[in-house]
């Protein structure tokens, strides 16, 4: 019984500096640049308390700054939805990373409801996006 509790007491020791690691994710106190990012399908605007994206006939936003890790990696709840006759948004996670050699944000989206759904997996650039944002009617105003 001694044994046990001594290799128990040991796992324990060995593994908890990396459960205190893993709670640090995504580090405080970095967050992804904000500015303009886009590709031909959708524009992002990143600001220091959030983002908005608009897309063809879809639009997200996420209310809050973005944290991301050393390595530039983020994950961050928001909502995404598409405009018919009004918008319909869903509960969305954001998740992605910084490549700031290329100067771009690989970004994927998906739904966290009942029924998963990924809305895209897309690459921006900074400073860059479509010429134009095609908006479907809302009554929304987003």
């Amino acid at each position: 019984m001694k044994n046990w509790v001594t290799g128990f007491t040991f796992l324990c020791l060995l593994l908890l500096p990396r459960c205190q690691q893993a709670k640090q994710y995504p580090a405080q106190g970095t967050a992804v640049p904000t500015g303009k990012w886009g590709n031909k399908n959708l524009a992002m605007e990143i600001s220091e308390s959030g983002a908005t994206l608009e897309g063809l006939c879809m639009s997200g936003k996420i209310l809050l700054a973005i944290p991301m890790d050393d390595s530039g990696e983020f994950i961050v709840d928001g909502e995404y939805g598409v405009h018919l006759s009004q918008y319909y948004p869903r509960p969305t996670r954001f998740s992605g990373r910084v490549d700031s050699e290329l100067d771009s944000l690989s970004l994927v989206a998906v739904t966290i409801d009942e029924h998963p759904t990924t809305f895209f997996k897309e690459t921006l650039k900074r400073n860059q996006g479509p010429e134009a944002t095609y908006r479907c009617s809302t009554d929304s105003g987003l």
